[in-house]
């Protein structure tokens, strides 16, 4: 319980703007000897392929990461270390405990434990980033979309669903707004991500995911 309430801790600094390299990185070494301990049967229930004791290989959006638990690397398929942000995202989702089967129930942020107090991180990195870039047209959305491979679903004027972590699924919904309206966003989180990783978490991965788009864009 230690390790995980620093590694929040650490991940809380960084959204406040504190010393964001150096804290992610002690997060990712906390990470690291926690992830060494996980049986393989709870790696299985990730959607998580151990290609050896120590490699591990975790599909992310339409790429995958390779985890060298023994070399202390979180690479693309090209050999690069991967940023170090996704890198404890990755070690983190290797700690989770969904349930056996997925629940098919999606909540709002502010329906996740404790998101009230990230409410205004949440806005600038993941709400407002979308709508003043890759969410302001709809085919920039929709391209960038199917370039991370996610599903379009029928809700609002246009939305797809990322699979962010095989176990870890986003929903982001556009609304085109009118004459009076401006266009809206809503983002909704599968009960899996909520059983998997901390708010902390979950605001930097959404965060990550609409860097991600705006980068296809």
């Amino acid at each position: 319980m230690a390790r995980q309430n620093n590694t929040r801790e650490l991940i809380e600094a960084v959204l406040r703007g504190e010393s964001p390299q150096s804290c992610y990185q002690q997060a990712f070494e906390l990470a690291l000897a926690n992830a060494r301990k996980v049986c393989p049967s709870d790696l299985a229930r990730l959607g998580v392929v151990c290609e050896s004791p120590d490699g591990l290989i975790i599909p992310v959006l339409a790429d995958a990461f390779h985890v060298d638990l023994a070399a202390s690397k979180v690479t693309d398929p090209s050999g690069q270390d991967v940023h170090v942000y996704w890198a404890v995202l990755a070690l983190h989702y290797l700690l989770g405990k969904p349930a056996v089967e997925p629940l098919d129930r999606y909540v709002s942020f502010m329906e996740v434990p404790h998101a009230r107090g990230y409410a205004k991180p949440y806005q600038s990195r993941v709400i407002q980033r979308f709508l003043h870039t890759v969410g302001r047209a709809e085919s920039a959305f929709s391209s960038a979309a199917r370039a991370l491979a996610a599903e379009p679903i029928r809700m609002g004027d246009l939305a797809y669903e990322f699979a962010v972590f095989p176990r870890a699924h986003m929903r982001i919904i556009r609304y085109r707004g009118d004459d009076e309206i401006a266009p809206g966003v809503s983002v909704l989180y599968d009960q899996d991500i909520v059983d998997i990783f901390c708010v902390e978490d979950i605001v930097v991965m959404s965060g990550e995911l609409i860097g991600a788009l705006c980068r296809q864009s």
